[in-house]
């Protein structure tokens, strides 16, 4: 496992796909987040969200999370933990570790931050989202908070790097203004993960066919 991590480390060093491994997870119609940046003035939330790596059973795997249901744009949905960049988070790196250690219960001091990858856009909650990769040397204990955390989701990296699991479907965008969206979506243990969570793997996935995953 240590020597996947240096090998993932080493193919993050050789530069992020960013919009063009976006753009094969994106929904029809969605831009690209720095074209859209540096054409408006509208301010932006920023926030941060972790793709936590350990061992399991001989396998690297990553948790997802379920959102529960209420009413809200991102209801139901499946995501990484993290959340709203704080005042007193140090940096986005520190908010995506303290989000990650409330919404699923793993210590900071357990996740050893080995990478990020490009920030992405999300229009429907205007939240500006870094994505960061995390690596526990021991397989966590998971302790998700019930109010945040519906079900917790094991994606194993051999069936990210499965392209069948790659699909195309109809889904409601939410918020205020909901509309009908045809979108890709990636089916991970009967759920459809689709939006800004599809986008981030679509570029972890890009980055892992780098190295050769034992």
């Amino acid at each position: 496992m240590n020597l996947f991590v240096q090998k993932l480390e080493e193919a993050l060093k050789q530069g992020l796909p960013g919009s063009l491994a976006h753009a094969l997870m994106s929904p029809m119609g969605r831009g690209d987040t720095e074209e859209y940046l540096s054409n408006t003035k509208v301010p932006v939330r920023t926030s941060a969200v972790m793709i936590v790596l350990f061992e399991d059973n001989h396998e690297c795997k990553m948790v997802l999370i379920k959102r529960p249901s209420y009413d809200g744009v991102h209801s139901g949905q499946i995501s990484f933990p993290g959340g709203k960049y704080e005042e007193a988070d140090a940096n986005y790196g520190e908010t995506a570790l303290r989000e990650t250690f409330e919404e699923i219960g793993v210590c900071c001091d357990q996740i050893r931050i080995i990478g990020k990858l490009s920030r992405i856009y999300i229009p429907p909650s205007n939240f500006l989202v870094y994505p960061f990769i995390g690596y526990c040397e021991k397989t966590p204990f998971f302790h998700p908070d019930e109010k945040e955390v519906d079900q917790l989701i094991f994606l194993s990296i051999n069936v990210l790097l499965n392209d069948e699991i790659r699909k195309e479907g109809s889904f409601m965008s939410g918020g205020k203004t909901n509309w009908k969206i045809e979108a890709p979506y990636y089916e991970i243990e009967n759920e459809k993960v689709w939006g800004a969570t599809a986008i981030i793997l679509s570029e972890f996935k890009q980055i892992l066919s780098r190295i050769k995953v034992e």
